[in-house]
């Protein structure tokens, strides 16, 4: 699933760093698109079922890397990660 790759969607402006954070992101995440899914499935009227399943299919799709780099953005933790090293080196 995509959110088990790119979730906590974050950038350069606003990084998540801390690993308890990016797992906790993560795990709502998780808790958010399976309760909307859920409700998308459940609920009997076709149009509000329909903007709840396109609305976290769009979520998903615009934390993946072709929508970053659509919109020249940068993953906010990678580029700490690479600034770190700079710095280290």
């Amino acid at each position: 699933m995509m959110i088990h790759i790119y979730a906590p969607a974050d950038t350069e402006d606003v990084p998540v760093i801390s690993k308890k954070e990016r797992r906790k992101r993560k795990i709502f995440s998780y808790i958010i698109v399976t309760i909307m899914v859920i409700i998308g499935c459940i609920i009997k009227n076709n149009i509000i079922s329909n903007i709840l399943l396109i609305g976290v299919l769009f979520q998903t799709i615009t934390i993946t890397r072709f929508a970053y780099k659509l919109t020249n953005n940068k993953y906010g933790y990678e580029e700490y990660l690479n600034n770190q090293d700079i710095v280290i080196n």
